[in-house]
Formats: C-alpha cells, structure tokens, sequence
C-alpha cells in the first residue's frame, strides 16, 4: 500500500490522534496481527471491537521503533509514550481503511471462496504467484471479515494477490465493497455449516454473492457441482465471464486422469493437453490445481510455468500435511487433516488414502472425531460416511464423540477400533496401537481437539 500519513489514517477512521508524533510520520503497514508488527507500524493492540490484534509482549518489543496504536474508546492505553489513534470502533475503522485501499490499487484481486478446498486452493495459488515473481500477503492467511479487512488494508500498490474468504464474509455485506475481486473462484457447495444455513441451496446463494462483488469480472466455478447452473446464471447477472471446472466433460479445466503413484495429474486446459505433478496428493487436491490455474490463466500468466510450479506446493499444517513419526517399532506417516471436517472432505481424504498402496507390513488406519455444525440430519450424515470408509479399504477406523457412533453402527465390525468420548482420551492407546509402517488418517472438525492427538504425536515422536 502507499504510506499513510499522519492526516490520512485520521480523515478515512474519523479519529482523534493523542499523544506526540512527528506531523512527517508515514506507515506502510497497519499491523492487525503478531506477525506484521515492525518498525514505523500502525499497531492493533488487542481491543474489543476487532477479533484479531498484537500481543502486548509484541508491541512492548518495537515501542522504540516508531510505532504509533490504533484503537476504540474503551481502551485504556499500556504502553507509556506511544502515540495512539483513537477511533469509535477498530472494525468499522478497517473498513474504510480496507476500501481507500481497494481503490488505490492498481494490481489485480482473486477471491477464493468454498465449502472445501479453499485454503489449499489459496496456497497453490500464491505458489504459482510467487513463482512468477509476484510477493505474496505479507503474514498469515486469514479468511474472516476482520482478518481479510486487515489483509485489503495492506495491499501493496499493484501486483496480483490472493485472499480466502470464508462463508461468514458473506453475511456483512457493509464489508464486502472492500474486497471487489477481478476473479472470484467457488471451488465447491458442499454440507459445511448446514446448522447455520439449512441447506446446500442455503449455502449456494449465500456463496454465490462472490460473484456479486466480482462484478464484470471472471467468475471460477466447479462444472461437476449441482449447483452449476445456478452459480453460472448468477454471475452471468453480474456480468462476469463463465469459467468451469472439474471432471465434466464440458468443464474448460478438465481433470482426465490421475495417478496417486506419482502425484501426476492429465489435464485438457482451454483445450491444451498438460500433464504435471503435484506436491501434494490426491483427487481433490488436483481438482483444486485445475481451479488454481484457471484463476491465474485468466489473469494472463503462463500456464506451462503454472503447472511446473505446482509441483513445489506442500500440504498445510491440519490440512493434509504428512507427519513422520518414530515409534520404537519403526516409523508411522500420519495424514494430518484434524483442521476441519464435513461430509464432503473426509469423503475426499478417505479416497485419497484408498488410492495408496500399503507399505509392505503396514495397514491404513483412520482416527475420524465429529463433523460439527451439519444440523438436525448430522446423525444421517455420519452414518453415510459408511460407503467411502469401506471404499477406502482401511484395517481399523477409530472414532471419537458422539455423532460418530451413527458411523460405528453402520460399519462392520472387523472394522472397527476403539471409541473415545473426547481427544484427551486418544493419546494413550493410540501410541499402543501405532505399528511400523501404518499410515494414519486423522480428520475431524476442528472443535473436537484432534489436532492436539497430532500436536503431541509430533512432540513426542516427531522426526
């Protein structure tokens, strides 16, 4: 972004400046967040009106260096000395800050939105930008109202970035004329957050609003979805330009085959035969390939160059990352996916684990908790993940919480491993059952703590 002066960052927050700073103070980064505090920053203190903010250990560490605080009414400063910005509400002041920003930049915005695959998606890619010389975000990815206002804010002048953008963002249409994407890419409508929205139907037009705001634009949609024809009439509403997806044979990115082996995916892309390897594995994720390169192919950049690079994307910590672990028996892969779960995803990962072979002596194993916020037909939902469990071929599955045991019953029972009521209770036995060779899946919906089984596995026998 271009420096924000003094008198600028007053006029677009409506805030009032307290303490001493020198009138020629700029700042290029306004720093919501640990990891984009620096020298010269405009520093978010944690405050009550924005859901992110740096630690106070943080801010205390670069006081010297020029830094100036934004924060509300209610707060009441920690930091002796430090100029401080005060403003009715952080968020609201975000906003206009992420809006001026939005309209000074001179790059070119992709928005990635979707019940599975975003996050992914989204690192892929940033992979192929920075392959192209183009620096990604600075920080971390956030995909929340505050955390892609923050993001916004802190566009440089030009270049092209990519921001995730979860469902919530849908919901505070105040926020969204900040975001205004030149491509906007659903990667897919699937049973996430049913609790919330009812249906799929629900969850599509709520979705579909990405091509509102990316309005003339090129809209990225999944041709394999049922939901297609409603995603293509919306974004043709708003003018946007119609590109698909996936395995259908009249998708523009077309998946033709792919080989679990060695991670290489056969694709017709705008008509051109390509063929190139993934750094991260399975199905899903090169259905996800297509959509990234749909999305930078639109934007004019190379796609032989694309495809090379996606050979260097890895897997995400909770979201696919392999873990190796050393137990005195010999060494265990585990499938790290404890980030988030839904029907969609753990039907996905599991035919990404049946498409592997066994190494010789070891077995398949799935520890699966709980997929949350799938409403009043989540019994029905768990029991149906039957069908892909028994797909997969594994030699144990084992389970934690309640809804999971519609999913033992529905399982025969050779199958089936022990139960555990919550993730405190895994680690024990699950070190007793580990054996050389295994390959362990763990999945479940982020609230039920089994990506604190992996944290502890990786603590404890991590190599």
């Amino acid at each position: 972004m271009h420096p924000w002066t003094k008198a600028e960052l007053a006029e677009i927050t409506g805030g009032i400046w307290e303490g001493e700073l020198p009138e020629a103070w700029t700042t290029d980064c306004i720093a919501f967040c640990d990891a984009l505090i620096g020298p010269g920053a405009l520093v978010i203190p944690r405050v009550g009106t924005y859901r992110y903010g740096v630690h106070p250990r943080k801010i205390r560490r670069f006081r010297r260096q020029g830094l100036a605080l934004l924060a509300d009414r209610e707060y009441r400063p920690n930091f002796e000395g430090l100029p401080l910005l005060r403003v009715a509400s952080v968020r609201v002041a975000m906003k206009y800050l992420a809006e001026r920003a939005r309209s000074a930049y001179g790059g070119r915005l992709i928005a990635v939105g979707g019940s599975v695959g975003k996050t992914s998606t989204t690192a892929m890619i940033n992979v192929i930008l920075t392959a192209a010389g183009y620096p990604p975000f600075p920080g971390e990815n956030f995909n929340t109202v505050s955390g892609v206002l923050g993001l916004i804010a802190n566009l440089p002048p030009d270049g092209i970035h990519a921001v995730e953008v979860s469902i919530g963002f849908f919901r505070r249409l105040l926020e969204v004329s900040a975001l205004k994407p030149h491509v906007a890419l659903i990667t897919t409508i699937g049973d996430a957050h049913l609790e919330e929205y009812g249906s799929r139907e629900a969850i599509a037009k709520l979705k579909a609003r990405l091509y509102d705001v990316a309005e003339g634009g090129t809209a990225i949609m999944p041709r394999d979805s049922e939901h297609f024809e409603y995603l293509r009439a919306r974004a043709l509403s708003f003018g946007a330009k119609v590109v698909s997806f996936g395995g259908h044979a009249k998708a523009d990115y077309r998946l033709v085959d792919y080989s679990h082996e060695d991670q290489l995916v056969r694709a017709v892309l705008k008509g051109r035969d390509f063929a190139y390897k993934l750094g991260n594995p399975g199905r899903h994720m090169a259905v996800n390939s297509l959509s990234a390169l749909a999305a930078v192919d639109s934007l004019g950049l190379d796609l032989g160059a694309a495809t090379n690079a996606l050979g260097e994307v890895q897997a995400i910590h909770g979201r696919g990352e392999v873990i190796r672990i050393a137990l005195a028996s010999g060494e265990v892969h585990v499938v790290d996916e404890a980030y988030n779960a839904n029907p969609t995803s753990v039907a996905a990962v599991l035919a990404a684990l049946a498409e592997g072979k066994r190494a010789s002596g070891g077995r398949k194993l799935a520890l699966l908790g709980d997929m949350r916020e799938l409403g009043p037909r989540s019994a029905e939902f768990h029991a149906g993940l039957a069908e892909p469990v028994l797909a997969a071929d594994l030699d144990m599955v084992m389970t934690v919480g309640t809804q999971m045991t519609y999913l033992r019953r529905a399982l025969p029972e050779y199958l089936l491993g022990p139960h555990f009521a919550t993730a405190d209770d895994v680690l024990p036995e699950l070190a007793t059952i580990l054996r050389a060779k295994d390959r362990l899946l763990v999945k479940a919906s982020n609230a039920m703590g089994l990506h604190e089984v992996v944290t502890r596995l990786r603590r404890q026998f991590g190599r």
